[in-house]
């Protein structure tokens, strides 16, 4: 009895080594093993969202095994005995063939015809944010494809913002900037020659030497805009809207010879007398015997239409 008993608790013994190698082995294989898993879960949840890109894919290969079978099923169902021949064929599928064709040309015009519109706003758009980035090259490589597709004569750049554009020496003769906003814009050397500036507003632009020939300046806002050396006639800016503030192309500020209505409303919202001269002399930044003088040309000399005797 107690060599048996003996014989039980070496075997127990022996077992419970066994077990602890076991173990041992078994930890080590997983430490092996749980780098490799942890990496391939992490592969798994970066490539998850791809599947969305392949599922058209899978589901269209699904559909395509799944018509296969059914037409070779189907034919051996309805063609029992026949051999699998064009002719067998054109009469199961004439119809269907026609008006399956018919249904893909008009479905791809559509699609090409929405996606020319949407490719077509989407390009308009970024030219519009190209102009107004505040990068000059690629705002004039924006105008150069704007007036190469003649959008500038189209009314495309019509009530647009295009504050702090960078716009010196850009091409736009001809072009419909009415009701747009060139804020602190740099306009220099600009050519506008016949353009159509309808109230559009130059507040604080720098229009250094632009081209205003030709150009219709009805109801323009130039209000503190430098149009130093601009050509840009004394009749044009008289059709002007404001011009409080701007430096004219001799150099000199404007001193309300013109008396622009925008100017004249600028003064009352601010509650300056207009019927007294000190008051506009002060509005206008001028010493009052200049701002008297300037009054004085107005009324005795209306015919001036060049800057050589302004």
């Amino acid at each position: 009895m107690n060599k048996l008993q003996n014989r039980l608790s070496n075997f127990q013994k022996r077992m419970g080594k066994e077990y602890k190698k076991l173990r041992r082995l078994i930890s080590r294989r997983l430490n092996i093993v749980k780098p490799d898993l942890q990496m391939w879960f992490f592969n798994f949840k970066i490539r998850l969202p791809n599947i969305a890109i392949t599922a058209p894919l899978i589901g269209a290969l699904i559909i395509l095994i799944l018509a296969i079978f059914m037409f070779v099923v189907g034919f051996r169902i309805l063609h029992p005995g026949q051999p699998m021949t064009f002719f067998t064929l054109l009469n199961d599928f004439y119809s269907n063939a026609i008006t399956t064709l018919l249904g893909i040309a008009v479905t791809v015009l559509i699609i090409d015809g929405l996606n020319r519109i949407r490719d077509d706003r989407l390009e308009k758009i970024r030219l519009l944010r190209d102009i107004g980035c505040g990068d000059r090259g690629i705002a004039l490589r924006a105008v150069v494809e704007i007036t190469h597709k003649n959008l500038h004569q189209i009314g495309f750049l019509r009530h647009r913002v295009f504050e702090n554009a960078q716009l010196a020496g850009a091409m736009l003769a001809g072009a419909d900037l009415s009701y747009s906003l060139f804020h602190y814009a740099d306009l220099t050397g600009v050519e506008l020659y016949g353009a159509k500036l309808q109230r559009t507003c130059f507040w604080h632009a720098i229009l250094h030497g632009a081209d205003f020939r030709d150009a219709d300046l009805t109801m323009t806002d130039f209000i503190y805009a430098d149009l130093f050396q601009a050509h840009i006639t004394i009749k044009q800016l008289q059709s002007a809207y404001r011009l409080h503030g701007a430096r004219l192309p001799n150099g000199k500020i404007y001193d309300g010879r013109f008396n622009l209505s925008g100017d004249i409303q600028d003064a009352r919202i601010l509650k300056v007398d207009v019927k007294n001269p000190i008051a506009m002399a002060s509005w206008y930044a001028m010493p009052y015997d200049q701002f008297m003088r300037s009054t004085d040309l107005r009324k005795d000399r209306p015919e001036i239409t060049d800057w050589d005797n302004w």
